[in-house]
């Protein structure tokens, strides 16, 4: 048997398996039966509780990451109309001092 965790080989008697599990096995009628070894058996929780820890992380970063994206947005919207707003008013006042430098030319 190799066990689908270290991928190590086991002899039947190893295995703890019966001759007739093993028989199945080795015959394909329990399908895509994959075994673990005594050490890999005792890592899996583990491997399970770190994996599901991961999950929630993940899942925290990506709320984390939209709610950035978002506020990135709303950012940009709220610089592009200051731009505009600002560009407005530089133009308002450029008008002025140059009609008043007209003015002041003409007198």
């Amino acid at each position: 048997m190799i066990c689908n965790g270290c991928k190590l080989k086991y002899c039947i008697r190893c295995t703890e398996l019966t001759n007739a599990a093993y028989s199945c096995i080795k015959n394909g009628d329990l399908g895509d039966f994959q075994w673990n070894c005594r050490a890999c058996k005792a890592v899996v929780p583990t491997l399970e509780h770190i994996n599901n820890v991961l999950g929630d992380m993940q899942k925290k970063q990506e709320v984390r990451l939209e709610h950035i994206e978002n506020r990135l947005d709303t950012m940009e919207i709220s610089t592009q109309k200051q731009i505009k707003m600002c560009s407005k008013e530089i133009k308002r006042e450029l008008s002025i001092e140059m009609k008043e430098e007209v003015k002041t030319k003409n007198i």
